[in-house]
């Protein structure tokens, strides 16, 4: 039985060996050549020359063909280091290193346990387009679920719904190191990762860290790489900033930037921008009550195709306006630096109290904290357009106001629904944000809020606890649908209303 069962799997290795082999055949003798793209330098979408959708926001069957014709065509052959050539989009997507020499290097890993999801280690290194990496590992680390990853852009799917659509979007890739040798070879090129699987053990973590794990990469060019606190500043002007490979990351144990190598070529001081990151860090963690003391870094990644746009998650990923406001800090660049953090803000805001409409409102919570405590910028400065100042602020409650206090107006527009957040700061301080996520975060999972009722109705009996008032009237005027059973809860609990002084909120407060 044993033997009929290796007999078995071996057959079908056999098989699905000789599948690969067939399919690739047929693409050579269909193309001409296995590697047979569609897509051409002339016709790959480019900044120059962007892809933009129709009125349905569709684009013709033509190009949508190659895009899928392409992507199927680059994972048969990531499969066949081999077979391997550039793409014709490499050119406009991370880029090809001038010509330099390769490079081996060892890798420490340190493992992180229990961490929710899977995350990046960064090694400093670059692998060009169509050209072979190798990754040398131990028999203990091949069994743990680590993945060697080329390319930091993995929003592909994002990146093609785009109406302007400037790059092929599928450019980032990953191989499974689950043996001791392993070769990669990628269509695009792009940052080399070592990926890690959520949820490893602590006994894994130590295991790793006192046999001092590696991992050996060979057949890739040196990226610029700023770790703070490690690297010294002299060598990163006499010699790092300048490695060959077109991205480059400046590091912390609180965030990772990535960047174009161009933007930091004349960086002087990345110590000084590291350590204004670690305070916006630091500013997040405090404001979503959890540690300032990450489990793994936030990062950033910008991408030079995209005209306009950023989206939160890991990475964050923002368009390629960005970069210069990710670097220069002493030039605060209003709405670049409040998409910035409120990208950010997404990774932090508490579900607990997001509710139909409320996903583009708690989160700006963050740019408007971290602007003002961090960067010292006057509130009314920091978003572009002056929606902060106090007339537009007046004016928009007017129009809420005259439109009859709708709720489903906060609903429609994130920064009308802001202002009530921000007359609750005015008058009881940043402290009462804080004790609310920390409630929230103490909160045993079968008594949190599941449906958008029961988070409005907690929101406001809890606000109401925390600032020790009766706030009914308040959320009453911001047209909030409140139940009878919270209304009567707050009545008995805080019926006090004197430390509300309206007169703080600089009329801005909409009168009932």
């Amino acid at each position: 039985m044993v033997w009929q069962h290796s007999f078995n799997s071996g057959r079908i290795f056999i098989m699905k060996k000789l599948l690969v082999i067939i399919v690739l055949g047929l693409l050579w003798c269909t193309n001409g050549v296995a590697n047979d793209f569609k897509l051409k330098r002339w016709n790959v979408p480019s900044v120059d020359k962007p892809w933009i959708r129709d009125s349905s926001n569709n684009f013709s069957q033509k190009r949508d063909s190659a895009i899928a014709y392409d992507k199927e065509l680059i994972e048969i052959l990531h499969k066949n280091p081999d077979m391997v050539q550039v793409h014709p989009g490499a050119e406009f997507t991370p880029g090809i290193p001038s010509t330099a020499a390769t490079f081996s290097k060892e890798i420490r890993i340190n493992l992180r346990s229990s961490t929710e999801h899977e995350y990046w280690i960064s090694t400093g290194l670059y692998a060009s387009a169509g050209e072979k990496i190798t990754a040398t590992l131990s028999d203990y680390l091949s069994k743990l679920g680590l993945k060697i990853q080329i390319g930091a852009h993995t929003d592909g799917d994002h990146a093609y719904a785009m109406k302007s659509v400037r790059r092929f979007p599928f450019i980032t890739y990953s191989w499974p190191l689950n043996k001791k040798n392993v070769v990669a070879n990628s269509a695009f090129g792009g940052l080399i990762y070592i990926v890690v699987p959520r949820n490893l053990s602590k006994e894994v973590e130590t295991y790793v860290k006192f046999y001092h794990e590696t991992i050996l990469i060979s057949g890739a060019y040196l990226s610029p790489r700023y770790v703070h606190g490690k690297t010294e500043i002299s060598t990163w002007i006499d010699l790092i900033r300048d490695y060959p490979a077109p991205w480059a990351e400046l590091e912390s144990d609180k965030v990772i930037l990535t960047v174009p190598s161009h933007a930091i070529r004349n960086l002087n001081k990345p110590d000084e921008l590291m350590n204004f990151w670690s305070r916006a860090m630091d500013a997040a963690a405090d404001l979503a009550s959890i540690s300032r003391e990450r489990k793994i870094p936030e990062r950033y990644v910008t991408d030079p195709n995209w005209e306009w746009g950023a989206h939160s998650g890991y990475p964050i990923m923002m368009a390629g306006p960005w970069y210069p406001y990710l670097l220069n800090y002493k030039k605060i660049g209003l709405n670049y630096w409040w998409g910035t953090f409120h990208e950010l803000g997404h990774n932090h805001q508490m579900q607990e109290w997001i509710w139909q409409g409320w996903t583009e409102v708690s989160c700006n919570l963050w740019s408007v904290y971290i602007l003002e405590t961090v960067a010292m910028v006057k509130r009314e400065q920091t978003i572009d357009g002056g929606s902060l100042s106090k007339h537009n602020r007046e004016i928009q409650i007017e129009n809420f106001i005259k439109e009859g206090r709708r709720f489903s107006m906060l609903q429609k527009k994130p920064i009308l629904a802001l202002e009530h957040l921000l007359q609750l700061e005015q008058v009881f301080g940043w402290e009462l944000f804080i004790k609310l996520h920390k409630k929230y975060r103490l909160m045993p999972e079968n008594q949190k809020p599941k449906t958008d009722n029961e988070k409005i109705q907690q929101f406001i009996i809890y606000t109401s606890e925390i600032t020790g008032s009766n706030l009914i009237s308040f959320y009453k005027a911001w047209g909030f649908p409140i139940d009878d059973w919270t209304i009567n809860t707050v009545n008995r609990n805080w019926p006090n209303t004197s430390s509300l002084n309206m007169q703080l909120l600089n009329t801005l407060m909409p009168p009932i």
